[in-house]
């Protein structure tokens, strides 16, 4: 009788398939995005299986950390981002993400301060999150539309 696979077991099995799938494509300096459980982490892809991200549980302090592309994925579903304009090579992208390698952030934020903004910066210059932003623009208008009904008493005319 064979046993069945753990949560666990089967996590890791999966991330060593999607890796060896995605492994072909990624070249020294991808922008490399993980989907997971609620949202993407992000990083940069330095070569030889490794990867510089930005990490940190919420209201902890933060650092800029190197690890193998399977500990990276985390059971995860790997993506690999395109930049239309890049400002910077490969190369400057790695030296880059290296340059804050080690380096403590503050507190980790996912508005303001996340991996994302952190792989932007390495590769367009810009301290950007797409996801961050497009969360804040939700929120936003549900914030503004819970105000208007509170205001017109539920009560909007078209």
């Amino acid at each position: 009788m064979v046993s069945p696979i753990n949560f666990f077991t089967w996590n890791r099995l999966r991330s060593i398939i999607t890796m060896r799938h995605h492994t072909l494509d990624m070249e020294v300096g991808s922008h490399l995005s993980v989907r997971r459980t609620g949202y993407s982490h992000h990083g940069i892809y330095i070569g030889r299986g490794m990867v510089i991200h930005f990490t940190g549980d919420k209201g902890a302090s933060a650092f800029i950390k190197k690890e193998t592309l399977q500990d990276f994925l985390y059971g995860g579903t790997l993506k690999i981002i395109r930049h239309r304009n890049p400002k910077y090579t490969p190369q400057e992208v790695v030296a880059r993400a290296y340059s804050k390698l080690g380096q403590k952030q503050g507190e980790y934020n996912l508005l303001f301060d996340n991996c994302e903004h952190f792989a932007n910066w390495c590769i367009e210059g810009k301290h950007i999150s797409h996801q961050a932003n497009t969360g804040l623009g939700i929120a936003l208008g549900s914030a503004a539309g819970i105000a208007i009904m509170i205001l017109t008493g539920g009560r909007i005319r078209m």
